[in-house]
């Protein structure tokens, strides 16, 4: 486990990003990209799997994160993380204030 990496994912993040502020999608080709780079591997914990996307209902444990949420498609910006590590990011980012809570109307 990287815990390294894990806390500078969090800590190089702006503070008040918007959460309704929309990511730029990932075009399949470079989300295959992504993925051969990092060697079909979460780079935090190190789980070793196949790509998964739910959108397109394929089932899987890893995925492309946005290492700046609010920022571009590019592959400085990707990194392949498992559900389970994206999930922790994510819950970082909130418990830290770095993302706001949104009410969903």
């Amino acid at each position: 486990m990287d815990y390294e990496l894990l806390l500078k994912l969090v800590k190089d993040i702006p503070d008040g990003l918007d959460r309704r502020q929309r990511k730029e999608k990932i075009p399949k080709e470079l989300r295959r990209e992504i993925m051969q780079r990092d060697e079909y591997t979460c780079q935090i914990c190190g789980l070793k799997g196949q790509y998964g996307n739910p959108g397109y209902g394929i089932p899987g444990k890893l995925g492309i994160h946005h290492i700046i949420p609010n920022g571009k498609a590019e592959p400085k910006n990707l990194i392949t993380l498992c559900k389970y590590c994206s999930y922790a990011v994510h819950m970082l980012l909130y418990s830290s204030g770095k993302w706001r809570y949104i009410p969903i109307r």
